[in-house]
């Protein structure tokens, strides 16, 4: 029993000698903290040259810079479906419509209220655009792609709403935008045969026809 005494009592001792203050006051770098180890001052280190994030390897240019043999696309990376397009609407509604409107003629409700207008997509100097150029706009902002340097246009005509979307949704958000364009220049030849006989049918009650 005394044995026993001596060898709990022993084991204590060692424990509270390891609770010692300094491992508490322990020197460290804190998030963001300045440190005098590092030449440059900064406790934070960027990453080695050439580091990829897993996941962000991004190779296809197309796919993910909307270039393409160094210009701005002229295509989509992959055929536009039904599905895309009600992705696209679904992230234009979150990203665009405020300032561009439903419509795309761009006197959205932040518009009206005082921020600079953009111009509609329907104008001519817009549609003649390359597909790649918006997806440019999304990743950067309307200044930079179009090399504005005056710092106080930065940010104010079109943010780099892209960053908070991943690459398929902003071609998702392209392939609406132009068919947005489309619509509004549209024909009756431009009508599916197959949809063609409902156009003349009344309208529900909602103000939508069954197409």
């Amino acid at each position: 029993m005394n044995r026993l005494i001596l060898v709990l009592t022993a084991a204590a001792c060692i424990v509270i000698a390891g609770c010692h203050r300094d491992m508490w006051d322990q020197p460290k770098v804190t998030t963001l903290q300045e440190s005098d180890f590092f030449k440059d001052g900064s406790g934070a280190r960027t990453p080695v040259e050439g580091t990829v994030a897993r996941g962000k390897l991004n190779e296809d240019s197309l796919l993910h810079d909307g270039i393409e043999n160094g210009a701005p696309a002229t295509r989509f990376p992959y055929r536009i479906t039904k599905e895309i397009l009600e992705k696209g609407r679904e992230r234009y509604d979150i990203f665009c419509l405020p300032c561009h409107n439903q419509s795309g003629d761009g006197f959205g409700m932040i518009v009206q209220r005082g921020f600079q207008q953009p111009k509609p997509f329907t104008h001519p100097s817009v549609v003649e655009r390359p597909v790649g150029y918006y997806i440019g706009v999304l990743r950067f902002g309307f200044d930079k792609m179009n090399g504005i340097e005056d710092p106080n246009l930065a940010d104010k005509v079109h943010p780099p709403l892209g960053k908070a979307m991943n690459a398929d949704e902003r071609w998702a958000t392209v392939a609406y935008i132009r068919a947005l364009q489309r619509s509004q220049n549209a024909r009756v030849s431009d009508v599916p045969q197959e949809i063609l006989p409902n156009l003349d049918k009344p309208q529900d009650e909602g103000g939508k026809s069954d197409h």
